[in-house]
């Protein structure tokens, strides 16, 4: 858009490809966030203990797993997706 205005270009083309490039950088951001979110969800299912202090028990783990789920979305996290619904995930929650 500078080199635009620099040449004395009209430079609301220009200025209009950007404006869609932020807008397409903002969701990418907002996205990489919530991911960010899920994961953590993700981290504190599967560990031992809850944030509170508490003993992990399935029920508190699959609804953490669920919520994570739905953040998630597309072909990119299908694999994962699978992992959080297969059972044996929280097996391990389980023996304890």
């Amino acid at each position: 858009m500078a080199h635009a205005k620099q040449q004395g270009i009209d430079a609301r083309g220009a200025a209009e490809r950007a404006r869609a490039a932020w807008g397409k950088a903002e969701r990418a951001f907002d996205e990489a966030v919530q991911v960010d979110a899920a994961v953590e969800c993700i981290r504190a299912a599967l560990a031992g203990g809850r944030p509170d202090g508490q003993l992990n028990d399935r029920a508190w783990a699959q609804a953490q797993l669920t919520d994570a789920r739905g953040v998630l979305g597309g072909e990119a996290w299908s694999k994962v997706r699978r992992l959080l619904d297969d059972p044996r995930t929280l097996h391990h929650v389980d023996w304890m």
